[in-house]
């Protein structure tokens, strides 16, 4: 039995990196980056215990052509159509910093438990951030929708799934109801059909890969969908800050 709680933290100093032909293209002093680690919900659960359930997020098919890449996404637009849509934005006049939580477009943190639906939080949360973005409404939107209702193609529950493919089975559907509509119980459910929808998308895009400045381009025009390998021991214990390996 835990009766306190133990805490560290843990502090690099790393090079930030700038991009050639930019305002960032000057050489700088090093980050100081910090993490706090403390015991949490997860600290008492073996490793493997932990990566099991909840690192399911499925790698994507290949096929030829296909533009699909585990990388992040965000929305909308067409669906993964050729172009990037911020691709002629320049980084000179991309803002310093950008926090999405200040906008107002980034609902409380929701715990997914052990259920390996990552991939329905993830998209989710950039779905909440880009209505909040159109209408100027933050709604807190159903992960447990996509557990139990999407389950007729790559996305499988606590088992695991794609970003992509929930937007498009979020497209189909012709949205997600809210989450006090349908909550979330961190387990494979049946599907309520029927639910009303408090709000849709009608396209998403993928971010071009290994593109530091896209992504730049993309994080500063709205929030994201992002896909992250947590199988570090790190992860179990983190409990704020910046990691930076």
């Amino acid at each position: 039995m835990r009766t306190g709680w133990l805490s560290t933290t843990v502090c690099t100093r790393t090079p930030l990196r700038r991009h050639a032909g930019s305002r960032f293209s000057k050489p700088m002093l090093s980050s100081l980056k910090c993490s706090m680690l403390r015991i949490t919900s997860s600290g008492s659960v073996s490793t493997n215990s932990l990566i099991s359930p909840m690192m399911s997020s499925r790698q994507p098919t290949q096929t030829s052509g296909s533009k699909q890449t585990p990388s992040e996404f965000f929305l909308p637009g067409s669906v993964l159509s050729s172009g990037f849509r911020y691709e002629n934005l320049s980084l000179d006049a991309l803002p310093a910093t950008m926090d999405w939580r200040a906008k107002g477009a980034v609902t409380p943190v929701k715990d997914q438990g052990q259920c390996g639906c990552c991939w329905a939080s993830s998209a989710v949360a950039a779905t909440e951030g880009i209505v909040k973005l159109k209408t100027g409404k933050l709604i807190s939107l159903s992960e447990q929708e996509l557990v139990d209702c999407d389950v007729h193609g790559e996305d499988q529950g606590c088992e695991g799934g794609l970003m992509d493919d929930a937007f498009k089975f979020i497209i189909k559907n012709g949205g997600l109801t809210m989450e006090s509509n349908y909550p979330y119980i961190a387990a494979d459910g049946k599907c309520k059909a029927g639910s009303n929808s408090a709000a849709t998308i009608t396209g998403f895009e993928d971010v071009p890969a290994n593109n530091e400045g896209a992504l730049m381009k993309a994080v500063a025009n709205q929030p994201m969908s992002v896909a992250v390998d947590g199988g570090d021991m790190t992860f179990q214990f983190y409990s704020g800050g910046v990691m930076t390996s």
